[in-house]
């Protein structure tokens, strides 16, 4: 679960990076600026070192649940087992799975080290969903080591909301749901059995296990 847990983690570290736009096919008010705008928020909050980690830490998680569509998100990873959880599994599983992201994410960042987060296209999908698609350059400029990281968006009521993300082609969406799969069923399709997993991961990540 380590490793493409890490993926996601780096796709969105990633836009500590000095977000850059490339080529014509961005639009001044599309997802394309959206997600160099995010970017900067993100490197905004990180560099004040002036404010106490904990407080900066929250204003990432309100970034979290303002710029990504978490609600379907949260239900897509549980699978078919969010049908049947009850509403009381449903409620405990978005509240761990939410501050569980937080840690995963925030505690990369202490891995940055000058990568650039470059969008380089933006394609609209239909249905109100575009692709954005962009690389985290490397520091020394060897392209050979750039990552490809693509963004589904979608306009919610006039909102950008990001969906999900993809590493070299990989969608981190459709991995924690596999991930999770696998806890579930080990555990005889226990819903909690997984909550309890990431909990204790959580505190892990945080420091409070």
């Amino acid at each position: 679960m380590q490793t493409r847990i890490l993926a996601a983690c780096l796709a969105f570290a990633t836009l500590l990076g000095n977000p850059a736009m490339a080529g014509d096919h961005i639009s001044p008010t599309g997802p394309g600026e959206f997600m160099a705008g995010l970017g900067q928020k993100v490197i905004d909050l990180v560099k004040d070192k002036e404010r106490p980690e904990a407080e900066r830490k929250q204003t990432f998680g309100r970034l979290l649940d303002r710029d990504f569509d978490l609600p379907g998100i949260t239900r897509f990873v549980l699978g078919f087992q969010w049908r049947s959880a009850t509403g009381a599994e449903r409620e405990r599983f978005a509240q761990v799975f939410r501050r569980y992201l937080i840690d995963v994410e925030w505690s990369r960042f202490s891995g940055y080290s000058g990568q650039r987060f470059v969008v380089t296209q933006t394609l609209p999908l239909g249905g109100g969903l575009a692709l954005v698609k962009s690389k985290i350059v490397d520091p020394n400029g060897n392209d050979g080591h750039s990552i490809k990281v693509e963004w589904q968006i979608m306009n919610d009521n006039g909102k950008y909301k990001i969906t999900d993300v993809s590493v070299d082609g990989a969608s981190q969406e459709v991995a924690y749901r596999q991930e999770f799969m696998d806890v579930v069923l080990r555990h005889g399709n226990s819903v909690q059995a997984l909550i309890d997993q990431l909990r204790q991961k959580d505190r892990q990540l945080s420091g409070t296990a």
